[in-house]
């Protein structure tokens, strides 16, 4: 039960844009659909590798701040529903801005959202 509070609470589902830049240099568009404390799940038309190390540049604007990110991160699943791809990343190499960012973000989406 602990486990779940805690997962609930890292976590937040957003409408957003994000730029991503493939391995070989290629740049798609995408739309984020959860982001969580230690990476983002996003919807696209074409699948992503398990595995894959792919960069991305998106904004989280909060009602505190904009949080601007140019970040690389892991595929870790990519799944097929309906007619889009569900693809979960998890960010590599954190710092602790980051971090910081992304659980003030996180914490102010949902405070507002209560």
């Amino acid at each position: 039960m602990a486990e779940a509070a805690i997962k609930s609470k890292s976590s937040v589902k957003v409408q957003r844009p994000v730029v991503i830049k493939l391995s070989n240099g290629e740049k798609v568009q995408a739309r984020i659909n959860t982001v969580f404390s230690s990476g983002i799940a996003f919807l696209s038309i074409e699948p992503s590798k398990v595995n894959a190390i792919l960069g991305f540049g998106f904004t989280l604007k909060s009602r505190k701040a904009d949080h601007v990110f140019n970040i690389k991160g892991k595929v870790v699943r990519s799944y097929l529903k309906g007619d889009q791809y569900h693809n979960f990343v998890k960010f590599e190499n954190l710092t602790k801005q980051e971090k910081g960012m992304l659980t003030d973000f996180i914490a102010d989406m949902r405070d507002y959202r209560v």
